[in-house]
C-alpha cells in the first residue's frame, strides 16, 4: 500500500480543537486559571505526536502515536514543564490561588494536561482515514494491530476547522460562565 503525504495545514487545527474537547471537563473540577492552564498545555501537546514528521527517519505513525508514548510524554515532559514554570517571573505564578494544583502539584498538573493532550492526539488519529495516512497502533505494545475507524478525511478542512471551533467554544463558554 503507498501512503501519500499529508497535508499538516489542515490537520493541525482538528488536533488542537479535539486536544481542547478533551481537556474540557477540567472546568468541571479545576477553577478557572488552572482549567485554562490545562486546556493551553493539552492543546499544544495534543499537536506534538506530529513533531515526528519532521524526522525523515523515523516511522510517523510508529510508536509516538501510541497511548503509552502518551503516557511517557506525561511523565517525562510534565516535570521539565513544572521546571520551566517555575522560573516563570512571580507575577505570573502568583496568578494562582495558593491551593492551586499549579502551584502545590505543579509536575503532576503539568504531566496530566500533556498526557491527556497527546492522548486527544492519538485518539483522533485513529478516527481519520487509513487509505491516506499511515494508519495507527495506538494500543501497541499490548494490542499489536491498527485500530482506525476511517471516520473522518485526513484533509477534510470544514471538519478540522469544525473541530477547533468547537474546542474554542466550549472553553470560550466555561470561562464567560466561570467569571467572577
Amino acid at each position: 500500500m503507498t501512503v501519500a503525504p499529508v497535508d499538516r495545514r489542515v490537520q493541525s487545527p482538528g488536533h488542537l480543537g479535539v486536544a481542547l474537547l478533551v481537556a474540557a471537563p477540567a472546568w468541571l473540577v479545576l477553577d478557572r486559571r488552572d482549567a485554562a492552564a490545562f486546556g493551553l498545555l493539552a492543546m499544544l501537546a495534543g499537536v506534538a505526536p506530529d513533531a515526528g514528521l519532521l524526522l525523515p527517519l523515523v516511522h510517523h505513525h510508529g510508536v509516538v502515536h501510541t497511548f503509552l508514548a502518551a503516557v511517557v510524554a506525561g511523565v517525562v515532559l510534565g516535570p521539565a514543564t513544572a521546571a520551566l514554570v517555575g522560573r516563570a517571573p512571580t507575577r505570573f505564578r502568583d496568578r494562582f490561588a495558593e491551593g492551586s494544583p499549579v502551584r502545590s502539584r505543579p509536575r503532576a498538573f503539568a504531566g496530566v494536561a500533556i498526557a491527556v493532550g497527546w492522548a486527544s492526539h492519538v485518539a483522533a488519529d485513529m478516527l481519520s482515514a487509513p487509505d491516506v495516512a499511515q494508519p495507527v497502533e495506538p494500543f501497541w505494545p499490548v494490542v499489536d494491530g491498527v485500530v482506525a475507524l476511517d471516520v473522518v478525511a485526513v484533509h477534510a478542512m470544514t471538519v478540522n476547522l469544525g473541530v477547533l471551533a468547537a474546542g474554542l467554544s466550549v472553553h470560550a463558554a466555561a470561562l464567560v460562565a466561570t467569571r467572577e
